[in-house]
């Protein structure tokens, strides 16, 4: 893991020599719009039922911040699951036992999307 600041702009700052993820802007972005998560995990699998985003988007593309708020709007929710089409997914939650029960899946291979 790769300790950063969630202020900054459109700046990343963290903390070591490690730089983080190319999704970070975009996680950070999450972080600060829904006021009540405090976990967020993601990962290059879907979710068994989870929401699904529109558009297929490179890693790091600030754009699946859009998406993701246009499928969940409500900035007060505690949990929500969404999928990233043809990424990945995120499970967001305002606390970690909250997270074990997601049912993680296999992505298609080839993923048609």
């Amino acid at each position: 893991f790769v300790a950063c600041s969630l202020h900054g702009g459109d700046n990343v700052n963290y903390f070591g020599d490690i730089k983080p993820s190319v999704d970070t802007p975009v996680q950070i972005k999450l972080y600060n719009y829904y006021k009540n998560i405090n976990f967020m995990l993601h990962s290059h699998t879907y979710i068994e039922d989870a929401h699904m985003t529109k558009d297929v988007l490179p890693c790091g593309a600030i754009e699946e911040f859009d998406q993701i708020i246009r499928e969940v709007p409500e900035r007060n929710v505690n949990r929500f699951y969404i999928n990233i089409r043809g990424h990945g997914s995120i499970v967001f939650s305002c606390t970690a036992e909250l997270i074990k029960d997601t049912k993680w899946i296999a992505r298609p291979t080839p993923e048609f999307i």
